[in-house]
């Protein structure tokens, strides 16, 4: 039988397992802006680059950090290959 002294581990470890997984995403959130934003940017592209930035923040908080980086990095491939046959077509 659980006492209420266990109850108040386990609640205490939930809490900071909770509090570490908030600042992990914080860090991951924040060295994917870093990544995704270039340093000079123009107006129009600095608003899709903040625009793009809240849409991945609230993917990764609706789907999780894992998943949402798996489809990311999904989306780079495709990007890498679309410019690929583009570059190709065009040097053709």
């Amino acid at each position: 039988m659980t006492t209420p002294a266990t109850l108040e581990q386990r609640k205490a470890l939930l809490i900071m397992r909770s509090d570490l997984e908030r600042v992990r995403l914080h860090t991951d959130l924040q060295e994917m802006g870093d990544l995704l934003a270039p340093f000079v940017l123009p107006a129009r592209a600095r608003q899709v680059a903040r625009i793009g930035a809240a849409l991945v923040s609230l993917a990764m908080a609706a789907i999780g950090t894992r998943r949402i980086a798996r489809v990311l990095r999904l989306v780079t491939l495709l990007l890498v290959v679309y410019r690929a046959i583009r570059s190709w077509r065009g040097a053709a």
